[in-house]
């Protein structure tokens, strides 16, 4: 089972662009590393922002309209992960993070790049994000 992260807005959840359309599976890989260096740089962990609902719905085995009316997606605001995430980006660029391969290192600055433009443009928009964590 492979499990990715897609940056969601909380407006564009029910409409056509509800999906993101970047692979952010290093970005969820490497999540506790990213956790460690969040913490040496003294910001929010990234791992705070993630949402498992959607996993978590795929998994059981419930009656689909009851679980989708007991799990309910967690919003944030955009504002609370900007700081970490551009911290995060920075150090990430600056060099080597206990973790996370060399040879992987400019992938996930691609995807955590791509995660902060998005949830900036959630900002500009005045809407929430999650990280969500998909199947």
């Amino acid at each position: 089972m492979s499990l990715t992260l897609w940056v969601l807005r909380q407006s564009k959840v029910e409409s056509d662009e509800a999906d993101d359309d970047f692979d952010h599976s290093l970005f969820y890989q490497f999540a506790e590393a990213l956790d460690h260096r969040a913490e040496a740089l003294q910001v929010t962990p990234l791992s705070a922002f993630f949402d498992f609902t959607d996993m978590q719905f795929n998994l059981t085995d419930d009656d689909p309209l009851e679980s989708a009316s007991r799990e309910s997606p967690q919003w944030f605001a955009p504002a609370a992960v900007l700081p970490s995430l551009r911290a995060i980006i920075d150090s990430v660029k600056s060099g080597a993070v206990e973790g996370i391969p060399e040879t992987l290192r400019q992938d996930l600055i691609d995807e955590l790049t791509d995660s902060l433009l998005k949830v900036e443009a959630a900002e500009q928009a005045g809407d929430c994000f999650h990280f969500c964590i998909v199947m």
